[in-house]
């Protein structure tokens, strides 16, 4: 039998080489316990700091709920489950020390990737194909299964590890264990209580990362590999903390940045979110807040009276209904977004004692900050979850306390398909009941399908407990899409019926108020459920919503193929026709106003062009091709300031388009700042290597500034990626003639004519080259030819009548020919150009007619003196003198 020692015996030399350098005092004996006891503490410190952090991060695109909270913690233990079991083999077959140095390196690196594969996981589009619930597990799957993985493998490592310090094996792993459920504890602590809100969800994923190192190298201080590892962990840092725009852009493609479209004027996480505010586009006045995904608040700073929303202006009508206009009331909001309902509130009816429960205190900074919110108001502030404050209303309230009767109570805490379900039971609405008046209304918006309806149903079966007269307003009144509904509860009832048509004659408003037998149907539909503390399914309700949502994403894909179709078909007329009925029916439809300014862009309607755009960005501020193209319409229309601007805005929202940084440097060009033209042309260059129209671009621009040889090299370049890109050849050969390889440039433009025979530009460059290298027949068969595809081209016929008229080759002198093209030439542009009666007197000496030759230089040499042309001078002096003598000129 093979011992253990013949089966590994690196291993084996590798515990006694061990053994010896710790030797077995009690006092290195109680130190290897607490490295131990440290690590496995660590370990798991981290990886619950990962599971509360995955829940933040997924729901700037998922939401929070039930699901995301069930699939985190799926995923995390099943992580931890496929570590132990992974790290468990990895013990038994090499050197625990060197392997958990690599471990926690391994774990590091995947813990830096999350924020990265975060963000590409939430935009791709190939998991809408999946139901809500599947999603989101797919989400979390892709995201943390690997770094929860390699989090579980260190525990069995270590294990071994104390275990062959010879203590009894239950009292080592139980230790362990204790030591791992503590680093767990305060895993869970940390992360919730202080990391986040002391440096973000990203922050503190870079952290857990940095810890991770640390420990690699804790454990592999004598290799390589950690410290090389922390070395690039450093770089990573620097990228993501530094002020430079290089580093701003890696961050930013890595996900450890938000990508700054130049609109955020707040941006923080929370406790409880990510709180964002962002400006609308060309106008700062108007704010938009949005709370991870969703946009739960708009706010107009000019005008805070001004409604946004459909829900607010049924409350504000509702309000003004049932209560004296410009009289106090008594109001408890829940829910207070940027505040923006509180405020209409305080200024609408002077006065008024106005509370708001709004669990974070993030939301009321922003609204403090950059949302209108005075800090002088007379709101009251309570920064906890709504339920809790009510609950400590009402204890007080049976205790005999005085405390506020409120008229109003507004609900507006739901977040799409997030909601807070304890807001929702009967034993809260019970509790609301009680806080108010005889006269006293709760109001609150949600989110359903009206033709499903299950939770809407489900709510109005649980409003009818506790409140006798329930209404419902629809905020679209469609009837196949996702809407919000506006639920009033009162304790008597309430004439509502002209409310709509109130609305109507001050807002743009579609909804209406269900009747009775819509209300019945509900009902019925959501199978008589009342929502509970012990039973409220809010996410199974809402999951038609979401199957319906999932539809609707790919209607607009759909819709979005069929757009590109009627452009490629150039149908202009039906693509505007099309564009506008989907936005009749939907105003706020994906991308309708950018096609629709794509097709007026096509015609040449360029101001309505730029208005579509502006209105796709008004939605969506973040799509960057509506600034591009923004800058192309301002291009044409020969506003090359505003075209910079809105490009360099599409840059800012993706700095790697390549395309984009072709177009500012062209417009830069014309701006006359080539060297600025220049650096965009070469970063394009860098940031999409292999992309031709970059290197030709910079080769344009290098030849026009007198950069031949390193134009060569930018159209070289060219022809190595895309040896049939337009023109190249072309420029290829007036680069080089250029710096004067005159049979390379007849090369090139031979190619070029080669590849299109009909260019007669092309040919009148390949007849100049020809001409230069004295081959004077093939320049004018060149020539010839470019006039008869363009006949009226002055260089060419100007160089035409040069040659037939001074060749030093007498099959190609023509002098009949040689006046003919001359005095045509300046029959077409004027007698005033020196150069072109210079060719005439050559012809006419040429013919014999050295009268009007002398005649034809003396005033050709009169205007070359008087424009300051002094070589050109020098030539015709000389010219005019053979003239006079009764020669006539030859090359």
């Amino acid at each position: 039998m093979k011992t253990s020692v013949e089966k590994n015996p690196g291993e084996a030399r590798d515990a006694v080489r061990e053994r010896a350098e710790r030797g077995s005092t009690p006092s290195r004996l109680s130190w290897d316990w607490l490295v131990f006891n440290a690590t496995v503490f660590v370990a798991s410190g981290c990886i619950m700091t990962v599971e509360i952090l995955s829940t933040r991060l997924v729901a700037r695109f998922l939401g929070s709920s039930l699901y995301t909270w069930t699939s985190a913690i799926g995923v995390v233990l099943a992580g931890i489950s496929l570590g132990n079991y992974l790290g468990g083999r990895l013990a038994d077959r090499f050197h625990p020390r060197r392997t958990l140095s690599l471990l926690f390196i391994a774990a590091s690196l995947c813990c830096l990737s999350i924020p990265m594969m975060n963000n590409w996981i939430g935009w791709w589009e190939a998991l809408n194909a999946f139901s809500w619930p599947t999603r989101i597990f797919l989400h979390f799957a892709l995201a943390f299964l690997l770094p929860a993985t390699m989090l579980g493998t260190m525990a069995p490592v270590v294990a071994k590890m104390a275990l062959s310090m010879g203590q009894g094996a239950g009292r080592t792993i139980g230790t362990l264990y204790a030591w791992g459920a503590i680093g767990s504890i305060v895993g869970t602590f940390v992360a919730g209580f202080f990391l986040v809100a002391w440096i973000g969800t990203e922050g503190a994923v870079l952290l857990v990362a940095g810890v991770l190192a640390l420990m690699g190298i804790a454990y592999g201080y004598r290799s390589w590999v950690p410290y090389a590892w922390t070395a690039a962990y450093a770089g990573v840092m620097l990228c993501a903390l530094g002020s430079w725009s290089s580093t701003q852009a890696v961050a930013v493609a890595f996900g450890l940045r938000e990508r700054d479209t130049g609109d955020i004027v707040f941006q923080q996480d929370s406790n409880y979110q990510r709180v964002m505010v962002r400006t609308a586009v060309g106008s700062p006045n108007e704010r938009r807040m949005v709370l991870d995904k969703l946009v739960h608040s708009q706010a107009n700073l000019r005008d805070p009276l001004e409604m946004k929303y459909h829900y607010a202006m049924v409350y504000a009508e509702v309000m003004r209904r049932w209560h004296p206009a410009n009289a106090p009331v008594t109001a408890l909001v829940i829910g207070g977004g940027g505040y923006v309902f509180p405020r209409y509130l305080e200024i609408a009816y002077p006065g008024s004692y106005v509370e708001v429960a709004e669990i974070d205190p993030v939301v009321t900074q922003a609204a403090f900050e950059v949302f209108g919110l005075p800090r002088d108001t007379s709101i009251r502030r309570y920064h906890m979850d709504a339920r809790n404050r009510v609950q400590d209303l009402v204890r007080r309230k049976r205790a005999g306390e005085a405390v506020p009767v409120f008229d109003f109570i507004f609900g507006d805490s739901f977040s799409d398909f997030s909601v807070p379900f304890h807001l929702t039971t009967l034993e809260f609405d019970l509790q609301l009941n009680e806080l108010l008046s005889d006269d006293g209304v709760y109001m609150l918006n949600m989110i359903d399908l009206l033709d499903s309806g299950r939770f809407l149903g489900a709510v109005v079966n649980t409003y009818r407990r506790a409140f006798p007269c329930v209404y419902v307003f629809s905020a679209s009144g469609l009837t196949e899409e996702r809407d919000t509904f506006i639920v009033v509860c009162a304790k008597r009832y309430l004439d509502l019926s002209d409310v709509v048509a109130t609305i109507r004659a001050k807002n743009v408003f579609t909804g209406d108020l269900l009747t009775p037998e819509q209300l019945a149907r509900l009902a019925e539909r959501s199978g008589d459920v009342v929502l509970t503390d012990d039973y409220a399914p809010v996410e199974n309700l809402l999951a038609p919503v979401v199957r319906r949502f999932k539809a609707s994403k790919e209607e607009e894909k759909t819709r979005a193929e069929e757009f590109i179709r009627l452009i490629d078909q150039g149908a202009f007329e039906r693509l505007i026709a099309r564009c506008r009925e989907v936005l009749k029916d939907d105003p706020d439809a994906a991308r309708a106003h950018f096609y629709l300014g794509v097709a007026l862009a096509k015609q040449g309607r360029l101001d309505e062009a730029i208005a579509e755009y502006r209105a796709e960005l008004q939605r969506d501020p973040g799509h960057a091709t509506s600034y591009a193209n923004i800058g192309l319409a301002e291009a044409q229309r020969g506003d090359f300031e505003a075209a910079v601007g809105a490009y360099r805005a599409a840059l800012k929202i993706d700095p790697r388009d390549a395309t984009v940084r072709c177009h500012l440097g062209r417009a830069l060009l014309r701006l006359g700042k080539p060297e600025e033209a220049a650096s965009e042309y070469r970063e394009a260059i860098r940031v999409r290597p292999g992309y031709a129209r970059a290197h030709d671009d910079l080769g344009v621009l290098l030849l026009q500034r007198g950069e031949a040889a390193a134009a060569v090299t930018e159209f070289r370049e060219v022809l190595k990626l895309d040896s049939n890109y337009p023109g190249v050849r072309n420029q290829l050969g007036q680069a080089l003639a250029e710096t004067g390889d005159l049979a390379g440039a007849a090369e090139s433009f031979g190619l070029a004519v080669e590849s299109e025979p009909s260019n007669a530009d092309y040919r009148m460059n390949l007849g100049l080259a020809f001409q230069r290298l004295g081959r004077a027949t093939e320049a004018a068969a060149q020539y010839q030819e470019s006039l008869r595809l363009k006949a009226e081209n002055p260089p060419v016929m100007n160089a035409l009548a040069w040659l037939l008229a001074t060749s030093a080759e007498d099959r190609v002198r023509d002098g009949a020919e040689a006046v003919r093209w001359a005095e045509r030439l300046c029959q077409m542009v004027g007698r005033d150009n020196p150069e072109l009666l210079d060719t005439l007197a050559a012809a006419y000496a040429e013919v014999g007619r050295y009268d009007e030759a002398v005649q034809t230089a003396r005033r050709a040499l009169e205007l070359a003196s008087g424009g300051q042309q002094t070589e050109l001078a020098d030539q015709i002096r000389a010219r005019l003198k053979l003239y006079e003598a009764g020669q006539p000129y030859r090359e």
